[in-house]
C-alpha cells in the first residue's frame, strides 16, 4: 500500500509531460508556459477571461485543451463548448489530493481489485481515468514499478516530477476512445460524476480497451445523505444546499451515479464477477468511534472547499444564484457539519468487474501508433507517448474445449452471485455511530 502522504504538485495549469528525460504524450523543450489571470472586482458578478498560454516545444496543443477561464474568482478548464463545472485551481487541486488521502484511510489501499499475480508482479498496463492531479497514478506507479501507468484528463494540472513509469495525456473520456482493443490490464475511474452523462457508453469503452481477464474499478460518491437522529431537516443549511444542488443538476441535465446504475453499466458492458463494496462516510467528527471520528474530521476538511467546488458554477449558471449567495450557503452548511449540529453520513461505492477470458488466441500489440488517446480528435495531444510503438505481441489465455468453456461460464455466474452476497454481508456490518 502506498503512503498516504500528499504529493507536491505543480500548481499552474501546466501541460508539460511530467517525466523529465523521457518521452511523453505532450512534450516541450524550451520556455515554460505562462498563465495570467484577471482579478475580478466583484465576486457576485460572473466575469470570464481566457487564460493566456504560450506554448513552445516539439508539439502544439489546441487552445481548447489548455485554455482556462476565471469565473467568480475560481479557475475552470475551458474545453470547447462544454461546461466544466468543477474548478482546476490550486484550491481544487488541494481538495483532490485530500480526497485521495481520505480514500487511502477509509478503503485501506489504492484499489479493491486483486492486482498482484502469483509471481508478485502487478498489471502490465494501467489506465487512470480522470487522473486530476495524478496523485493516484503516481502512487500506483510507486507501488508497481514494473507497471506502465497512464493518466488521462482534460485539464493539464499534473505534476512534473513523477516515477519514470508514469505518463499523462490530455483527452476527453466522454468521446470515442482510440486506445487499441485489449490494451489495459486494469482501468481505474474515480469521482467522474458531473463529467460522465452516459455510464453505459463509458463502461463499454472500458470493456473494449481492457485485456481479457483484465479488471476495471469505479469509485463514486452518493449525492444523498442519511441522518439517524433527526438533526438534518428542511430548516438546516445543509438540507437547503443538497436540495438546490440536486435541482441544479436536474436543470443542467446531468446524471448523478447510483449503485444500481453503476452495476448495471458494468454488467451491461460485458464484465463478469461484478462486486460492490459500500463504505459509509461520516460528514463531520460526530461519531463516537475513534476511527469514524477521524474519518469524519478528514471528510469535513474535504468539504471545506468541496461544497463550493461542486455548487458555485452549477448554481450560478443554472439557478441564477449569485456567487455571494452560494458561498454564504456553503459556509453555513459547513459550520453545521463541523460543529456536529447536523449529523449525517453518505456512502461511496467501489464497483469491480472482470472481462471474460478470451476463447481463442489473440494478440494485442503495444504499437498502436503514436499519441493514442481516448477522444476522437477534439483537442488531442499528440506526442511520443511512453507506452507507444513497442510492437511486442501479447498472448491471451485460450480455452480449447467449448464445453469446458461453457462450464467455466456457469462457474463464473455462480462465483459472481456468491461474491456479491459476501460483499453485501460485509457492508451490512459497517455502521457509523
Amino acid at each position: 500500500m502506498a503512503d498516504s502522504h500528499l504529493h507536491d504538485h505543480g500548481r499552474n495549469c501546466d501541460h508539460e509531460a511530467l517525466t523529465p528525460g523521457s518521452s511523453s504524450a505532450f512534450t516541450k523543450e524550451t520556455e515554460e508556459e505562462e498563465v495570467e489571470g484577471v482579478a475580478l472586482t466583484s465576486s457576485d458578478e460572473i466575469e470570464t477571461e481566457a487564460v493566456n498560454h504560450t506554448l513552445s516545444g516539439t508539439e502544439s496543443i489546441a487552445e481548447s485543451v489548455v485554455g482556462c477561464v476565471i469565473e467568480n474568482g475560481r479557475r475552470y478548464h475551458s474545453w470547447g463548448d462544454e461546461k466544466v463545472y468543477l474548478p482546476n485551481d490550486d484550491q481544487e487541486q488541494d481538495r483532490l489530493d485530500l480526497r485521495h488521502h481520505y480514500c487511502l484511510l477509509s478503503l485501506g489501499g489504492l484499489h479493491m481489485a486483486p492486482l498482484s499475480t502469483a509471481q508478485g508482479t502487478g498489471p502490465e498496463r494501467v489506465l487512470d481515468c480522470g487522473t486530476g492531479t495524478g496523485i493516484w497514478a503516481t502512487d500506483m506507479a510507486e507501488a508497481f514499478p514494473n507497471t506502465e501507468v497512464m493518466g488521462v484528463d482534460i485539464t493539464p494540472i499534473q505534476p512534473t516530477w513523477v516515477p519514470p513509469n508514469v505518463t499523462f495525456e490530455l483527452d476527453d473520456l466522454t468521446l470515442d476512445w482510440t486506445f487499441p482493443e485489449n490494451h489495459f490490464d486494469y482501468i481505474y475511474s474515480r469521482d467522474m460524476a458531473l463529467q460522465i452523462a452516459y455510464w453505459e457508453d463509458y463502461c463499454a469503452q472500458m470493456f473494449r480497451c481492457t485485456t481479457p481477464n483484465g479488471q476495471i474499478e469505479l469509485l463514486e460518491l452518493s449525492f444523498d445523505v442519511t441522518c439517524d437522529d433527526g438533526s438534518y431537516h428542511p430548516d438546516t443549511a445543509l438540507y437547503t444546499y443538497m436540495t438546490v444542488f440536486r435541482n441544479a443538476v436536474a436543470k443542467a441535465e446531468l446524471v448523478l451515479p447510483t449503485k444500481e446504475g453503476l452495476v448495471q453499466a458494468v454488467r451491461g458492458a460485458g464484465f463478469v464477477h461484478v462486486q460492490v463494496k459500500t463504505t459509509k462516510i461520516p460528514w463531520g467528527p460526530w461519531p463516537s468511534d475513534p476511527t469514524q471520528k477521524q474519518l469524519g474530521a478528514v471528510w469535513a476538511a474535504v468539504l471545506e472547499s468541496g461544497l463550493e467546488a461542486y455548487a458555485l458554477r452549477l448554481l450560478t449558471t443554472t439557478l441564477g444564484f449569485t456567487a455571494a449567495e452560494v458561498r454564504d450557503l456553503c459556509v453555513r452548511a459547513l459550520e453545521e457539519i463541523r460543529s456536529g449540529k447536523v449529523r449525517v453520513w453518505g456512502v461511496q461505492w467501489e464497483v469491480v468487474g472482470r472481462k471474460p477470458k478470451a476463447r481463442g488466441r489473440r494478440t494485442g500489440g503495444r504499437g498502436g501508433g503514436k499519441g493514442k488517446g481516448c477522444g476522437n480528435g477534439k483537442g488531442k495531444a499528440k506526442g511520443k507517448g511512453k507506452a507507444k510503438g513497442k510492437g511486442r505481441e501479447r498472448e491471451m489465455e485460450s480455452d480449447d474445449d467449448d464445453d469446458d468453456d461453457d462450464d467455466d461460464d456457469d462457474g463464473d455466474e455462480a462465483e459472481e452471485e456468491e461474491g456479491e452476497e459476501l460483499v453485501a454481508e460485509l457492508v451490512a456490518d459497517v455502521e457509523v455511530r
